[in-house]
């Protein structure tokens, strides 16, 4: 059984057995699964449409009237804070999936004590080097930010979000390649349709010889090419994606 992976070369080694065993493979998912990855599954349970892979598991229990202890109970409800961001892009759904898991025994405090995350030095200097390293555009309506760090990619494009932008991309150089993290406000996707797993970070991946993906709102990638090239392919499909122009802000 493989979780929250639509993309079996994430995996290294592992990928490649999976992909020849021959036992039954059985992926569950909230991202849709890349084409190479549902030729080998016996079985897929995606919704792309959930906020954790944790949702879906606890359906599954429902479906099949499972019991469920307090430890998954609380295990999936951990599942379900750190996918949504600790409740900021849920929906009803996830909510109603909260309250039954907390009537299971699970605890939501207990779920943010173990979320908690110290301050850290790295982490810090990290946000610090990003925001000079600022690039900003606008696209009629839409702000987008640009800036390239080696790491905590996603931290710094939520944390850009807070700031006021609608679309952010945290890149980095690694040994093996470049990685980037993308991150929307919900009115962006709402009113754009742009969803930045399919129509952005898997596109530019694509082009690029690398690997992407992810939700509406929140989407990564890899690729071999450099920041520089990675940057102008993710400014013109987000532009043909808008049908219209991206300038940057001086």
């Amino acid at each position: 059984m493989i979780v929250d992976t639509g993309d079996l070369s994430l995996l290294g080694g592992w990928g490649d057995e999976l992909r020849f065993t021959k036992a039954p493979k059985v992926f569950i998912d909230h991202h849709p699964l890349v084409k190479s990855t549902e030729s080998v599954a016996d079985l897929i349970l995606v919704d792309d449409k959930a906020f954790s892979c944790s949702e879906i598991v606890h359906r599954i229990f429902k479906a099949k009237r499972a019991n469920m202890t307090k430890d998954v109970a609380q295990a999936l409800l951990i599942g379900i804070m750190f996918d949504s961001q600790h409740l900021a892009i849920a929906d009803c759904k996830t909510i109603e999936a909260v309250a039954e898991l907390c009537r299971k025994g699970a605890s939501l405090g207990e779920a943010k004590k173990v979320l908690e995350m110290p301050r850290s030095l790295p982490k810090v200097i990290a946000h610090v080097k990003a925001a000079k390293r600022l690039r900003a555009y606008r696209a009629e309506e839409w702000v987008i930010a640009i800036t390239n760090v080696k790491s905590f990619q996603a931290s710094i494009a939520n944390s850009l979000l807070d700031l006021g932008v609608d679309l952010a991309f945290a890149l980095g150089s690694h040994e093996d390649g470049v990685r980037g993290s993308l991150r929307a406000t919900q009115s962006f996707y709402s009113k754009t349709g742009v969803h930045l797993g399919i129509d952005i970070a898997e596109k530019v991946a694509s082009t690029l010889k690398g690997k992407g993906g992810g939700h509406s709102t929140a989407a990564s990638l890899f690729s071999s090419f450099g920041e520089d090239k990675i940057m102008d392919q993710f400014l013109s499909t987000l532009s043909e994606k808008l049908q219209t122009k991206i300038k940057e802000i001086k």
